[in-house]
């Protein structure tokens, strides 16, 4: 599978590295020469971390300790799994989206699976060589011919063995691609995607992903088409990446000025995309509404009111927790009869999640609403008014739309999507 790490060109080190840190690239540039500066500076900060000889953490600062000639320092780890630390301390330092720690899960589970079937086989050698050993013994004592080609000759045991062999790997891929999954924070589904890429993408697609160009769900897509097809959507992708980077270099921020962490009300209404919004141009795939960058404006003690149609509440709930909050309760909105039709139902509802961060309880208890809403669906699904109760359950704020294009009211900042 490809590697985010290019073994030809990356920088060799004086030791040995564990190859599961070789998963996350190396720092480079203006970066690398900070890094440099500092050390020489103020000498190293954090010793590097070594396991049986091999670095977990710390190439970048040894590679910072021989460009400036600063004596290293080094402990051993003495955890029992070293692959959750090397994942673990790169995801606190870096800030990867949802859909590029899905392709690191994927790398990483690759690894896991290739190294427990190379175990499998050197298992299944050491059974084999066994058996061979055993039937040379009972040929010496009886005396019997062709003990040994018997002994190669297929059998139904051997079969038997090469079945077992296939299901032990359908196996360790289902528990790799969970294991991977959980340390990376995505969903096992997000994973398998990213493995699709792997296998099928162009290099030009799966170097998109990595840098955050194009989402995990959409390229998973692209990656059934042709390789000439995928360029041509990589470019297109890139050319729309720099139109953007370039508008938001002229243009004001879509956030307003206010300081970190300081929103504390948060309304979403995603444009998710599922069977109730099916056709609609507009819709974001569920590991881009998970990247928005809502955390570093929400204050530690917060609320957030989560919109999600009947088909993604798994979604919703994950969305929830991974934008910091846990859910607390739900209300419903009954919106009549619908043209929609689900697949054990026809949908009259949605559902407004409410997940807490920190201690955050509506400040009077008059003013909590009923759970169920009656309200007709006016078009465009435009949702009942929720602003004004929202403020009346909490009238401090502050408070942040995610999505709105238009402010309710001069109280609410938004956080518009390009």
């Amino acid at each position: 599978m490809n590697s985010l790490v290019d073994e030809t060109t990356a920088p060799k080190l004086s030791m040995p590295v564990y190859h599961v840190a070789n998963l996350f690239p190396l720092v480079d540039g203006a970066e690398f020469d900070e890094l440099c500066a500092d050390v020489k500076t103020h000498g190293l900060r954090h010793p590097i971390v070594l396991w049986k000889g091999q670095i977990l953490d710390g190439r970048n600062r040894l590679r910072a300790c021989e460009a400036v000639d600063v004596k290293p320092r080094f402990v051993d780890y003495d955890g029992d799994d070293p692959v959750g630390y090397v994942v673990s301390v790169n995801l606190q330092r870096r800030h990867l989206s949802t859909s590029q720690r899905a392709m690191l899960a994927a790398r990483l589970s690759a690894l896991v699976a290739d190294e427990d079937q190379a175990r499998e086989r050197l298992a299944h050698a050491k059974r084999r060589r066994a058996i061979e050993d055993a039937a040379r013994r009972a040929q010496g004592r009886s005396g019997l011919p062709n003990v040994q080609a018997n002994a190669d000759a297929p059998s139904k045991e051997g079969a038997d063995v090469s079945s077992g062999i296939i299901a032990k790997t359908r196996r360790h891929h289902k528990q790799s691609v969970g294991n991977a999954a959980r340390l990376n924070r995505v969903s096992a589904a997000s994973v398998e995607r990213a493995i699709t890429v792997l296998k099928h993408g162009a290099p030009e697609l799966v170097a998109a992903v990595d840098r955050g160009a194009i989402s995990i769900s959409d390229a998973a897509e692209l990656s059934r088409k042709p390789h000439v097809d995928q360029v041509a959507a990589v470019e297109t992708a890139s050319y729309v990446e720099a139109e953007a980077g370039a508008s938001a270099a002229d243009s004001p921020s879509p956030i307003p000025l206010f300081p970190t962490g300081h929103c504390a009300v948060i309304y979403a209404d995603p444009p998710w995309r599922c069977r109730e919004t099916d056709g609609a141009a507009s819709t974001l795939s569920d590991d881009d509404i998970e990247a928005v960058g809502v955390k570093g404006a929400i204050a530690a003690d917060a609320v957030l009111f989560l919109w999600s149609p009947p088909s993604r509440i798994d979604v919703a709930l994950r969305v929830l927790r991974s934008w910091g909050f846990r859910y607390e309760t739900e209300l419903i909105w009954e919106r009549g009869a619908s043209a929609s039709t689900g697949r054990f139902s026809r949908p009259t509802h949605e559902t407004l999640l409410v997940g807490v961060r920190g201690e955050m309880l509506p400040k009077e208890r008059d003013s909590l609403p009923r759970s169920v809403i009656h309200a007709p669906a006016a078009p465009s699904s435009t949702k009942p008014p929720m602003h004004g109760l929202i403020e009346r359950m909490f009238p401090d704020g502050p408070y942040l739309d995610v999505f709105a294009a238009d402010a309710a009211s001069d109280r609410w900042s938004l956080l518009s999507r390009r």
